[in-house]
């Protein structure tokens, strides 16, 4: 058992200011440190940095890992003028970017605490990545603008 001490943990309905979290593979308790301590005589006391937050992991349900080498190629505005550029540019996109590129932009959307990301995937090049990556995540074959010969890759 582990107790963390952070100096606010936001939860979907409100702000704990002066408590602890006390966790093994789930969260046990949120309460006051000295309340956990008599639950959890044995537990791993860590106390945070100052100003730290603990809060729920956010969620990014649609990303393209095979284009993560993108920075400014593409046409930005108006949704259809955008996509037309991602098909045209596609192919440019994925070879700009390999596994390495992908592992860090997973990395970079973890820092950023996104736990659970949705990899749209256009040939399945992102899938090792996707797989060794520490966040959930859910895996789709994309469909607009995708190649037919690549459906069953």
């Amino acid at each position: 058992m582990q107790i963390i001490t952070p100096d606010a943990i936001l939860s979907p309905t409100e702000i704990f200011k002066d408590h602890s979290i006390a966790f093994d593979t789930k969260i046990r308790a949120i309460a006051p440190l000295n309340e956990l301590l008599q639950s959890y005589p044995e537990a791993e006391i860590n106390k945070l940095p100052e100003h730290a937050l603990v809060m729920p992991g956010l969620i990014n349900p649609h990303v393209h890992l095979e284009f993560s080498a993108n920075k400014t190629e593409l046409n930005y505005g108006s949704f259809l003028p955008w996509l037309y550029s991602v098909i045209e540019k596609r192919d440019e996109l994925i070879s700009g970017c390999d596994t390495g590129c992908m592992k860090k932009a997973i990395n970079s959307m973890l820092a950023s605490g996104i736990t659970a990301f949705g990899a749209v995937s256009s040939y399945a090049f992102d899938l090792e990545a996707a797989a060794a990556a520490p966040q959930k995540v859910v895996f789709f074959n994309e469909l607009i603008g995708s190649q037919a010969v690549m459906a069953d890759t």
